[in-house]
């Protein structure tokens, strides 16, 4: 049993050295370094959703908080469907003067707010105090730890529990597509499968009195129309046309009064301009007439057998064209837009 169960040993080993970890932060370090986000409480915005990509590996951090204040920091990641922060260039400028550091550091240590604090440490680094900026850096700033999100939205939640502001982060990962419904009417060329409806005629042949001859009728169609409902699923894009799979369902309403009514299904590609036109393609299954196994046209019949006796409804493929509308709903390519508020 030991020596059966070392291959698949092996296997797990290697899978867990390969496979990186899921989620925040404490997995293997076989990524490559994170991108940095600060959270900067300072903006005077209570609530922002950030977009990330699916997969991305980032840092999250919190900078401008009070040295003196108390905040509380809730995370909540959950499955669902931002521009990297560059520092400004660094110039060689003079030493400030000691005592203007040391005002600063007056400031920065009464600053009421979150928005003062963070104009003071831009001051503090331009002047530029640097021993300065550094330590309220160390004291005012905080590691949430790296993310990696697959279709999934992480919420960073921040309570000044003082002031009882409230930051709310949300970190998204952008859809990737969405299902559209359009109305139109089917046109199905009965190419491959045709309606073939069959009755009994009486033989003319005198040596056969009392048969009937099995008859195919010829005012046959050659083509029918639907209306239909079509569903496609397009990739978000920002091309006028659109290229999707495509199904629907419609409604046979050609020689009714012969046929009934009678449901069609569809598979194929779309078309979509502007995802409100569509042109679509593909093979469309639907109810034909034919003829009952146990009867041959070559066969007379000593019955006079109804059309209905004779007959059998079957299902054949056929291609499709269909000319499809969209109706109501937002633009499936509307942006995406930011939701801020202040205080």
């Amino acid at each position: 049993m030991k020596t059966s169960l070392k291959p698949l040993s092996t296997i797990f080993l290697a899978f867990v050295l390969i496979c990186p970890a899921f989620g925040f932060k404490g997995g293997p370090g076989t990524k490559s370094s994170p991108r940095a986000i600060s959270l900067d409480l300072a903006i005077p915005v209570v609530s922002n959703t950030i977009f990330v990509k699916n997969g991305e590996y980032i840092s999250i951090g919190i900078k401008n908080m009070l040295p003196s204040g108390q905040y509380s920091i809730a995370q909540d990641l959950q499955p669902n469907i931002p521009p990297v922060l560059t520092s400004p260039p660094v110039h060689a400028l003079a030493a400030p003067p000691a005592a203007a550091c040391a005002a600063l550091e007056a400031q920065l240590a009464a600053a009421a707010s979150e928005a003062n604090f963070g104009l003071l440490m831009d001051k503090a680094k331009s002047i530029p105090c640097n021993d300065l900026y550094n330590n309220y850096s160390a004291v005012s700033t905080k590691d949430l730890g790296t993310f990696t999100l697959n279709n999934q939205t992480l919420t960073v939640t921040i309570t000044n529990v003082v002031s009882k502001t409230v930051w709310t982060f949300a970190f998204k990962t952008p859809e990737q597509g969405k299902w559209l419904t359009t109305y139109g009417f089917t046109f199905i060329p009965l190419a491959w499968g045709k309606s073939h409806k069959y009755f009994a005629q009486q033989s003319q042949d005198s040596t056969m009195p009392g048969k009937y001859n099995i008859v195919e009728s010829r005012n046959e169609s050659h083509w029918m129309f639907a209306p239909t409902v079509m569903f496609h699923y397009i990739a978000y894009s920002e091309g006028a046309v659109s290229i999707s799979p495509t199904g629907g369902l419609g409604i046979n309403i050609t020689n009714t009064a012969d046929n009934g009514i009678s449901p069609l299904v569809f598979f194929g590609v779309s078309f979509l301009y502007r995802a409100n036109l569509g042109l679509n393609f593909g093979i469309a299954g639907h109810q034909v007439d034919n003829l009952k196994g146990n009867y041959s046209t070559s066969v007379p019949i000593a019955t006079n057998l109804d059309s209905t006796d004779l007959n059998q409804k079957v299902i054949v493929l056929n291609p499709f064209v269909s000319l499809t509308l969209r109706f109501g709903g937002s633009h499936p390519y509307a942006s995406a837009t930011t939701t801020t508020g202040t205080n």
